[in-house]
């Protein structure tokens, strides 16, 4: 009896010196639980739940990297984090069981473990970071038991063709999409995970701290019945073990530091947070954010060093204010909203590899002069489509006070968003040395032109500056949208001459619009020629004969003869005020304007040079032709006195004998629209030979505004009238219609003449 328990001490002491000497080989950080060092040198490595004492809680950088002696290694419940690098480099690794407590695995952590076969990914992992399995060569079996964890850049790149991934059946297509390549369905296995208990002060609804090891963190928008409305100052501060964080919605405040150097690599933002404090989450690592529509304002150094490749900032924030994304050196995009109107020192500095800023506005913020300090990279910055070329040209100035050189980088306005993609192939043909279009057999109905072509020796690009003569000449495209290249410059003759097109895009690159570029587009409705435009050749638009509106955005244009003959259906045209024409425009003289800043030398000008008659008034655009209505002091004759015929709204002949008439507005309903030939006037031949050619009676004469037309000989030899008031706007004044009215001293149009005969007042003696 005495000799079975010395035996079993023994072995109990001997056990016990191997345990001993077991957890000598490893190095635990009493306050993290951290595995800082492994001394051992065996193959099979089972790395105990509990070190002296400590549980262990993660696997810190480095540990057993580039060890040439293990094969296997085992990790114990209990641990959550395998950190950065832990088994870069283990050369001879070729199985590894992961516990189902993991929740992340950090980047490089199995990186060139070139001869692991097979890993099983827990159901609790929410995060992978970046290269964690890169250049695995023989790693031909991954399998996930849990919903899809953050996968940072290039996780599994460089493996085997043959690598096979299995997940949950009902999470296949989010790995298939993740992950880029077919899976295969498997089993679930059992989530564990405890919700994070977070401390919080009910009386300012604000989050404290935290004190556990999750690597997901989802902070709730109440705790205990309570709001909770934000993050206090510093309540994460340094905390090593978040990957992933979620704030729910109600949460409005990040304080200052709240999250400073907590290494997470994806933030997910409610939509209602407005304020983010200063250093909220400097030095975090950030790969994957979003700005809530709602956010207001992000605090000085906020997200320095975040290693996210893009970011997108809501309308509504003003400034951007100093060191916000200083160090971002993964940050290559940025879009930028229309209410900011600063961006502050140092606020990009750094930020080397940054080449795409987007700005929704159309003015430029202020510029801190080192805002953009050692950013090498910026090359192309987008404004909105509709921006202007002065607005892109206050752009290119902004950035070169702020230090970027000019040669470096190129203002672009964005491409209009209703047109078409571009081509993938095309049939047209491109002459290198004119640079412009010359053919094309493309059969499609919108055509969205390219920017450039490659040159036939495959050295460079070429920018299109223009379309040849007649290019799509009676073809079937109805839209067509000039490349926003800024070098585009010539639509050539008859380019759309009798084609289908309904819709032409122009640019304000556009110099030369050539002779009949759109004649016959009879689809074609309206069009806005851009200030660019310096001449628009002969009969450009003849015959478009469904256009009804155009708009010219420039102050000065010369155009061609004939230019909207035909346009029916064209309203009113304003002119740029330098406008110059080389004759008439092929349209009714009453439909032309002037824009408003012309002067009274240019408007007569242009009168002149459009063959208006002196009587045609050419107005500016907002000037109203000033009609003056029959005052009602004037009663009109009674009906009988005239013979009038309704159909056509005429007066016929007056056969009453007042020595003032005047004239209805309208007889029994109808509108009196003309006075007919001869029909105040009694000179016949019968007349002649009766010795009464002569209208002796009338001496006064009021004709009612809506009269258009007063016919030939109207007046003939009304030798008593002495005065005549028209409150029409004639459009036709006969020939001879007031001739021999020798008593005829006052004539007063209150209103306009469009067209006057030969000899209308011909013999009038007192005029």
């Amino acid at each position: 009896m005495k000799r079975c328990v010395l035996i079993k001490l023994v072995c109990l002491f001997v056990l016990c010196l191997l345990v001993a000497q077991a957890q000598e080989e490893f190095i635990v950080d009493a306050e993290t639980g951290m595995l800082t060092a492994y001394h051992g040198q065996t193959a099979k490595v089972e790395i105990p739940a509990v070190i002296n004492g400590i549980p262990l809680r993660a696997i810190d950088k480095n540990v057993f990297g580039h060890n040439k002696s293990i094969k296997e290694v085992v990790i114990p419940e209990g641990v959550t984090h395998i950190m950065d690098s832990a088994f870069y480099a283990c050369d001879e690794l070729e199985s590894v069981t992961l516990s189902s407590s993991i929740q992340s695995v950090d980047g490089f952590a199995f990186f060139l473990c070139q001869k692991l076969e097979r890993i099983v990914l827990p159901a609790n992992l929410v995060f992978i970071g970046s290269n964690a399995f890169s250049a695995c060569d023989s790693l031909k079996d991954v399998t996930f038991l849990g919903d899809v964890p953050f996968l940072g850049k290039e996780v599994f790149e460089i493996g085997p063709e043959e690598r096979v991934y299995t997940v949950p059946e009902s999470a296949m297509a989010d790995y298939e999409q993740l992950l880029g390549s077919r899976v295969t369905a498997g089993e679930r296995g059992q989530l564990s995970y405890t919700e994070p208990v977070f401390d919080f002060d009910s009386e300012s609804g604000l989050i404290t701290g935290y004190e556990g090891y999750s690597a997901k963190l989802t902070i709730p928008g109440t705790m205990n019945g309570q709001k909770v409305t934000g993050i206090k100052d510093r309540a994460f501060f340094a905390h090593k073990w978040a990957r992933v964080l979620t704030l729910e919605e109600g949460i409005r405040e990040i304080g200052h530091s709240a999250f400073f150097a907590v290494p997470l690599a994806v933030v997910r933002l409610p939509g209602t947070l407005e304020r983010i404090g200063e250093q909220a989450f400097l030095g975090s690592l950030i790969e994957e954010i979003n700005f809530p529509n709602s956010l207001r304002e992000i605090g000085k150094g906020a997200f320095q060093s975040a290693k996210f490749t893009e970011i997108t900032l809501p309308e509504g924030m003003s400034s951007i204010e100093d060191s916000v994304f200083e160090a971002c050196w993964n940050l290559e995009d940025v879009y930028l909203p229309s209410t900011l109107s600063k961006i502050g020192s140092r606020a990009f500095f750094g930020c080397s590899v940054l080449n795409y800023i987007v700005f929704e506005g159309d003015s430029p913020p202020s510029i801190a002069k080192d805002a953009f300090l050692d950013c090498p990279k910026i090359n192309d910055i987008d404004l909105p489509w509709n921006a202007s070329k002065v607005q892109a040209q206050a752009f290119t100035d902004a950035f070169v006070q702020a230090g970027i050189p000019q040669e470096q980088f190129k203002v672009w306005r964005a491409n209009n968003p209703a047109a078409p993609p571009f081509l993938r192939k095309t049939t047209m043909q491109f002459d290198e040395e004119t640079q412009l279009v010359i053919s094309s057999a493309d059969q499609v109905e919108a055509l969205h032109m390219y920017y450039n072509f490659w040159k036939k020796d495959a050295s460079g690009l070429l920018p299109v500056k223009g379309i040849a003569e007649g290019i799509f000449e009676g073809s079937s495209l109805k839209e067509f949208f000039v490349p926003h290249n800024d070098q585009f410059v010539l639509i050539g003759k008859r380019a759309f001459a009798n084609s289908a097109l309904e819709r032409i895009d122009l640019f304000d690159s556009v110099e030369v619009i050539e002779e009949e570029a759109f004649a016959g587009c009879t689809h074609l409705t309206q069009i806005s020629i851009p200030d660019s435009v310096q001449r628009i050749g002969d009969r450009a638009f003849a015959g478009c004969t469904s256009l009804q509106r155009i708009v010219f955005e420039g102050e000065s244009i010369l155009l061609g003869s004939q230019l909207f003959e035909g346009c029916d259906a064209l309203g009113s045209v304003v002119l740029p005020a330098g406008t110059q024409v080389v004759s008439s425009l092929g349209i009714k003289p009453e439909l032309i304007r002037v824009a408003d800043t012309a002067n009274d030398e240019q408007i007569a000008a242009l009168h002149s040079a459009l063959g208006m008659e002196i009587y045609e008034d050419l107005l500016r655009e907002s000037e109203v032709k000033a009609h003056t209505p029959m005052p009602d002091s004037f009663v009109p004759n009674a009906k009988g006195e005239f013979d009038f015929n309704a159909e056509t709204g005429t007066i016929n002949r007056y056969i009453g004998a007042s020595e003032t008439v005047v004239i209805p507005s309208q007889i029994d309903g109808v509108t009196v629209r003309e006075i007919a030939f001869n029909a105040f006037s009694n000179l016949t031949v019968f007349s002649v030979l009766e010795g009464t050619q002569d209208n002796i009676s009338l001496k006064h004469i009021v004709i009612p505004e809506t009269v258009q037309v007063i016919g030939d000989s109207a007046f003939l030899s009304c030798k008593r009238l002495e005065r005549v008031d028209c409150y029409g706007s004639i459009h036709y004044l006969g020939v001879r219609a007031f001739e021999e009215c020798s008593a005829l001293s006052e004539v007063l149009f209150y209103n306009n003449i469009y067209e006057m005969g030969g000899y209308t007042f011909n013999l009038c003696e007192r005029l």
